[in-house]
């Protein structure tokens, strides 16, 4: 499979897990860690290669494994809030976004691009904070981390991000 293949994997996994959350569903898991395909050296059949959280030739994760791993490192089900999130893609063609909020104050932001194109997201007050992201740059990889200088985002074709907002910026 391409590597893109992945991250569009990636980010429907992303996407279904916070259409849930929004009604309260706290859990949701994968069906096969490793799949692979017909390995005939191996007399092996195929397995599902297509839904595999593990690079079969390698051991790494694929992006569904580093988005997995990087929602369960980040989401705090007993205090994380969905709230209402605005967007300017008010169609919501391009991008996905919800924001959570938590008892402690801690703000975060899962932005996730739908498209197969790079996507510019503005989110005031984002200055300061820090972006992990799940792309085709980051490969069988973790999620890569940057400090935002901007309020504008640009993310590649499926890219999976939670931005991680400062602390006291309330805009």
């Amino acid at each position: 499979f391409p590597m893109i293949y992945w991250n569009a994997a990636a980010a429907l996994y992303a996407y279904a897990w916070a259409k849930i959350s929004r009604q309260g569903i706290d859990v949701v898991g994968h069906s096969q860690l490793v799949g692979f395909p017909e390995l005939s050296d191996l007399q092996l059949q195929p397995q599902f290669p297509s839904v595999a959280l593990l690079n079969w030739t390698t051991g790494e994760g694929t992006a569904k494994y580093w988005t997995s791993k990087l929602l369960i490192e980040t989401v705090d089900i007993d205090n994380d809030e969905g709230v209402i999130t605005q967007i300017s893609d008010i169609s919501g063609e391009n991008i996905f976004s919800q924001a959570f909020v938590g008892k402690n104050g801690r703000r975060w932001v899962l932005i996730i691009n739908k498209r197969y194109a790079n996507v510019d997201v503005f989110l005031p007050g984002c200055t300061g904070g820090r972006m992990q992201i799940v792309n085709e740059a980051s490969g069988f990889g973790p999620a890569t981390e940057v400090t935002l200088t901007l309020s504008r985002i640009t993310l590649s074709p499926y890219a999976i991000a939670v931005v991680h907002m400062p602390h006291g910026n309330m805009t």
